[in-house]
């Protein structure tokens, strides 16, 4: 149905066509006379009409006024010139394009009037009709010009028919998507809490001094592989955004060498026991810090590298990565090649649609959605870049993409330590190895190495080479693979009581290495040879790359902290107290409203969802009816929820900026650093502690450390698996209780866990009264929000059964399943009854 104001506009210029035409008409009569009154009461008739249309607004009135004045006109008009004839069949003309664009009921309107004005003609003018034509066509005309309208209203009735169920179908679709982004969000909110517990307490041990290099390992693998799964749920989550064209791309300083080692580090994993080496060139002379989003780097180079992985069977993957200049500008340049499958020429054009699987019978047992590549693409495509796809079926697949990115840090990424005191030799043995094209890799990768960083080098390729090359040369450093050492075992080993020996080797299979022997992952890569040789870890290079944004305190900064989650509290305190800010953690909305009138505060980290107030409602009132001393405050809010341009809701809704969860210390570092006023920034660690509170800076963090210390034997991570076990793991696991999966959660605090579990005994009674008070109001909306904490508090206690109950009622209230809310309200009670009493056995065995 056409728009009320767009019909008018056709209905007058309908009836403006009428009088036009009449005139017109007049015109050919050769009678002035005629021709005078026609023009007379034509403009006026069109003044009337419009007066009618425009200036009546209740809509029925007003059309009727128009019809009204059709009568009229036709009939003034049509008994100055003699005839009603023309007039009818002109206006008759003109109604089908009102018709086609009216509603029906303006439509059985219109023919009614019509209808009515031609018996009205027909009676007052019968004597000049019948001067002018027969009355039997008249009436004949006026038959056939009904019959018209019928058959064209019908017409018009069927064809809107359709145009509503198009609109019926179109709002079904608005749902589903709706239904959809809650659903993302909601698993947003669901994977990414327990992500900050993993993601923040493996950065908070990292930075702990007493730890060893060992733990540091496992500990950044962690802190790893939870960024990887993170990268996974935002693409699912960042999905609707690629499909309506909204996706934003972030830029800000990281560091290209250590994107790539993560990459990499990931697709070992999932190369799986494939007989394929992953070569990796990096240029040492890489610029230290690029400008550009390194998400979607990040991104980008997972899904090729991925797809390399997965498609080759046997062979090699080689990854060459370097910063050139190009028509004025830096661009980065990636290259992936492979020696798998290959893909089909005529397939080559469908590589970047959405969902398509190439040679699907041959690739069937490879899993995966078609998506990666036409992500690849508009990512790539969105950062000014390109993407280009070189193949030959049965042989292997290039890709290589090219991106502008503005350097940050001019500083090569890679350096030795007194690289004129080096001579290195190389021994790849052709009679060990087998498939000799990947050797190829292996020494352009290696070459490439050495020439960049001027190093004095030279590669062999069989054991009498490398004997020669050592009376020869003045060597220093020899660097092999592991097939080179195990044949000549005892030769290098012996060789390492003089020069420095490294073998690369795949930390699959277990080699076990001469003392004096330093061994280094695969894949082969320039990162972690040149570290190595540096007598340095990766790991260590990266977190002073990352810590770089947090070499600043904020002594004197006062934080309010507002979270209904424990967990979620502990890690923010831990993050926070390695700034030296001082730190008041509440738990809901009201808590922090009164902090705030009570207590100066510098700056609030609020989470989104909470019980009685969330995080918008208690930010609105902070805005609107807060004190003068607090109104203004920055207000941060924290939230899982990363779906759908939540970030902008959050602006309108009076925050100040936006923290994804799991939390960083370089993003709470950033946030500190912009939001707090500069007198609070400090940059000198002996004027910070001089401010602030020295006592124990990392504070539960310590602790959780400290505990693996007790332990006693070995350090290292498998002493928080013996502490975790030492809290009655398998007695905690009789009870329904996964005590051991939550005290890691918590970094190994025991005594944390057991305070927490008290303190969930003490609200026992309060919380489930709270919980059916809402439910005898038929309160859905807050019983939905209480059984949301009740889920997310009984999952950090590891208390698995009662949190499952609670998420089904939850998902039952947000799916307007009523019926199904109430019938699950009574088990719910049982099982809170049950589990809060084995929590109270299990406290007696802890």
């Amino acid at each position: 149905m056409i728009e009320t104001k767009r019909l008018r506009y056709l209905e007058i210029l309908e009836y403006v066509l009428y009088a036009i035409m009449h005139i017109v008409y007049s015109l050919w009569t050769k009678d002035p006379i005629i021709v005078r009154n026609v023009i007379i009461y034509g403009t006026v008739m069109v003044i009337i009409t419009w007066a009618c249309l425009w200036l009546i607004k209740n809509e029925f009135i007003s059309q009727v006024g128009f019809s009204v004045c059709v009568m009229v006109g036709v009939h003034v008009v049509g008994t100055v010139m003699g005839s009603l004839a023309f007039g009818i069949c002109i206006f008759m003309a003109a109604g089908t394009l009102l018709s086609i664009y009216g509603d029906r009921r303006i439509n059985w309107i219109y023919l009614c009037m019509v209808n009515l004005t031609i018996a009205f003609g027909l009676v007052t003018e019968y004597p000049v009709i019948i001067t002018r034509v027969p009355i039997e066509y008249y009436i004949m005309m006026i038959l056939t010009c009904d019959i018209y309208l019928l058959t064209e209203s019908y017409m018009v009735y069927l064809y809107q028919q359709r145009v509503e169920e198009i609109q019926v179908q179109n709002e079904m679709l608005s749902a589903a998507q709706k239904s959809k982004d809650e659903f993302l969000a909601n698993m947003s909110h669901e994977i990414r809490t327990p992500m900050n517990a993993i993601v923040g307490m493996s950065e908070l041990i990292m930075r702990e001094e007493s730890s060893n290099t060992k733990v540091e390992q496992y500990c950044h693998n962690i802190q790893s592989s939870g960024q990887n799964l993170l990268a996974l749920i935002n693409d699912i989550l960042d999905f609707s955004k690629i499909e309506s064209g909204k996706m934003n791309i972030i830029y800000e300083p990281y560091s290209i060498a250590a994107t790539v080692q993560d990459v990499v580090n990931t697709s070992m994993f999932r190369r799986g026991y494939k007989d394929i080496s992953i070569i990796v060139d990096i240029s040492p002379a890489l610029p230290r810090l690029l400008n550009g989003d390194s998400v979607r780097i990040h991104q980008i180079l997972t899904n090729i590298i991925t797809n390399a992985v997965k498609f080759t069977e046997k062979g090699f993957v080689f990854i060459s990565v370097d910063c050139v200049r190009q028509d004025g500008e830096n661009i980065l340049k990636m290259s992936v090649e492979d020696s798998g499958i290959g893909i089909r020429k005529e397939d080559l054009n469908h590589l970047f649609e959405s969902f398509q699987r190439m040679d699907t019978k041959r690739n069937r047992s490879i899993e995966g959605t078609g998506l990666g590549l036409a992500i690849c693409k508009r990512l790539v495509e969105l950062m000014h870049g390109t993407i280009d796809i070189e193949s030959e079926y049965g042989k292997g697949t290039t890709v290589r993409v090219s991106i502008p990115q503005s350097i940050v840090d001019r500083e090569p990424c890679l350096s030795l330590k007194n690289p004129e005191d080096i001579e290195l030799l190389a021994y790849i043995d052709l009679d060990i190895r087998g498939y000799r094209e990947r050797l190829d890799y292996y020494r352009s990768a290696n070459e490439h190495i050495w020439k960049t960083l001027s190093v004095k080098n030279r590669a062999v390729n069989s054991f009498v080479d490398l004997t020669k090359a050592i009376h020869e040369m003045h060597v220093t450093h020899v660097l092999m693979g592991a097939e080179e050492y195990r044949e000549n075992r005892n030769f290098f080993d012996k060789l390492a009581e003089k020069v420095k020996v490294f073998v690369v080797y795949d930390p699959r299979y277990n080699l076990h290495f001469n003392e004096n022997i330093y061994g280094v992952h695969m894949p082969f890569c320039s990162v972690s040879i040149i570290t190595a040789i540096n007598g340095e870890t990766f790991y260590n290079e990266l977190a002073e790359e990352e810590t770089s944004e947090s070499a600043f305190w904020v002594p004197e900064a006062t934080v309010l902290v507002v979270d209904d989650n424990d967990l979620n509290l502990k890690v923010v305190e831990g993050i926070l107290k390695l700034y030296k800010a001082r730190c008041i953690l509440v738990s809901s909305g009201r808590e922090a409203l009164d902090v705030l009138v009570e207590k100066h505060v510098d700056i609030v980290f609020m989470d989104h969802m909470m019980p009685e107030l969330d995080g918008v409602e208690t930010t609105k009132i902070i805005r609107q009816t807060g004190e003068d001393s607090f109104r203004n405050v920055p207000i941060i809010a924290m939230t899982a929820n990363v779906v759908n341009d939540v970030k902008q809701m959050f602006m309108r809704n009076g925050f100040q900026d936006f923290l994804p969860k799991p939390l960083s210390v370089k993003s709470v570092g950033a946030i500190l650093k912009h939001w707090l006023p500069r007198k609070y920034i400090v940059y000198d660690e002996a004027e910070a502690n001089a401010k602030g509170d020295t006592k124990d800076m990392a504070g539960a963090v310590k602790a959780s450390v400290e505990q693996t210390r007790i332990a006693g034997a070995d350090d290292g991570i498998d002493n928080i698996s013996k502490i975790a076990s030492d809290g009655g793991a398998k007695e905690a696991a009789a009870y329904g209780i996964n005590a051991k999966l939550a005290i890691d959660n918590m970094g190994g605090q025991k005594d944390l866990y057991k305070e927490l579990l008290e303190y969930c005994l003490e609200l026992r009674e309060k919380r489930w009264n709270d919980l059916d008070e809402c439910f005898q109001n038929k309160d859905w909306d807050e019983y939905i929000i209480q059984v949301h904490a009740l889920k997310g508090g009984m999952r950090s206690l590891g208390v698995e059964e009662l949190a499952l109950a609670a998420q089904e009622q939850e998902y039952a209230g947000k799916d307007g399943r009523i019926d199904d809310v109430i019938a699950g309200h009574g088990p719910l009670k049982e099982v809170y009854d049950r589990m809060h009493r084995n929590i109270e056995e299990y406290l007696k065995t802890f």
